[in-house]
This record gives C-alpha cells, sequence and structure tokens, in this order.
C-alpha cells in the first residue's frame, strides 16, 4: 500500500501536536485512571523565590487561572508534570511543584521537611495532620529540601504521601551496586537531601 509523503508528514505533524497539548487531572484517582483532560489556553509558570522550588501559576484567561489553580491535581507543562499542593494543604502553599514518576506510577516531589511522621493522608477541605512552623521555612535549594512518594493506598481514592528517607533508598538501589556505593560515600546527614535522592534515581532511571 502506497502512502503520500504529505499523509506521512500530517500525521507526524498531529502527533507532535498531541504529545505538546498540555493537560489536567482533577484528583490522583483520575490521574492512575489516566482521565486527562486537554487545557484550551496558554498558561506560564514562575517560580517564587525562597519558597522551595515553588511555582505559581500565571495566564492572561482568567477561567484558565481560577480552574486551574482551583481545581487541578496534575497538570502538564512543557513535556513536564507538576503538582498542586492546594489540595494537599498539609505543605502550607498555594502553588505547583514539579513532580517526577516511577514506571508503576507512584510520583515524587521534593519538598520542605515536615512533621517526624512518614505517613499520613491527604486533608481534601481540611488540615489532616497539625500544622508546624517548620514545614513554612523559606528552602530554596534541592539540597534543602526532601522527597516524597505519592503511592496509592487500599481502600482510599487519595494517596499517602510517604517521606524518602536513607532506608528506602537502599531498597530502591538493590539493583544497582555502583549507585549504592556512590550513595554511601554522602554523609548519613546528606542522605535524605532532594539533590542526592533524584539525582541517583534519576541516574538509574527509576524515576522521569
Amino acid at each position: 500500500m502506497r502512502i503520500h509523503t504529505w499523509t506521512i508528514l500530517l500525521l507526524l505533524f498531529f502527533a507532535v501536536t498531541v504529545k505538546a497539548q498540555n493537560q489536567w487531572c482533577a484528583s490522583y484517582r483520575d490521574y492512575l485512571a489516566g482521565q486527562w483532560q486537554a487545557i484550551d489556553g496558554e498558561f506560564s509558570f514562575s517560580s517564587v523565590k525562597n519558597r522551595g522550588l515553588l511555582f505559581i501559576l500565571h495566564s492572561d484567561n482568567k477561567e484558565i487561572r481560577k480552574n486551574l489553580k482551583k481545581h487541578s491535581f496534575l497538570l502538564t507543562y512543557s513535556d513536564s508534570l507538576y503538582l498542586n499542593l492546594r489540595p494537599l494543604e498539609v505543605f502550607g502553599n498555594d502553588g505547583f511543584v514539579r513532580v517526577w514518576t516511577f514506571e508503576d506510577g507512584r510520583l515524587l516531589f521534593a519538598r520542605q521537611d515536615k512533621a517526624p511522621s512518614t505517613f499520613f493522608s491527604i486533608g481534601y477541605g481540611g488540615s489532616s495532620i497539625p500544622l508546624s512552623p517548620k514545614m513554612f521555612k523559606s528552602k530554596s535549594k534541592l539540597e534543602n529540601l526532601v522527597c516524597y512518594v505519592l503511592s496509592p493506598r487500599e481502600g482510599h481514592d487519595e494517596p499517602a504521601i510517604i517521606k524518602i528517607r536513607e532506608s528506602d533508598m537502599e531498597v530502591l538501589l538493590k539493583d544497582f551496586p555502583n549507585l549504592v556505593s556512590k550513595y554511601n560515600e554522602y554523609p548519613r546527614k546528606r542522605r535524605e537531601a532532594a539533590d542526592v535522592v533524584l539525582s541517583l534515581l534519576l541516574e538509574a532511571g527509576l524515576i522521569k
């Protein structure tokens, strides 16, 4: 069967257009189900100084700006994923942060170190844990942040938020002995820092 050149170019153009289409989903459950909605309009992000790599969304379209800030859980922008902190509430910020994904769909992001608890539920409509001043401390570099994973909870639509600790890194890197050795070269107080965790997980190809 003969396919004309213009047909191939049209298909390629359509594929690139679809890939470049920014999208959003309303909940963690929608994300896992692949239920994304197209964003029909332009928007951009700007970083907030000394706010832990926080991004603020901007758009000349008031409806898009209001809808994404108020109702989105995740959105895509320039081939990257961004998490809306507003539904989480426990991190005390109204903005977006960059997200990386594991192959099984779990989400990883960097944020300020919070309370000692490693497991709590998202507090839609109200905070689910006591807030601490430590959570709001201004931090602007990855080395001053830690990493969290959003992971499914059996019997719940909302995910668990789990801080990545040294013991978790040992499990995640168990098939990469060279990276385990590299990880152990870091001082113990640095082994949960976001720059260390992210760099090694990216090098191992465990997140993208």
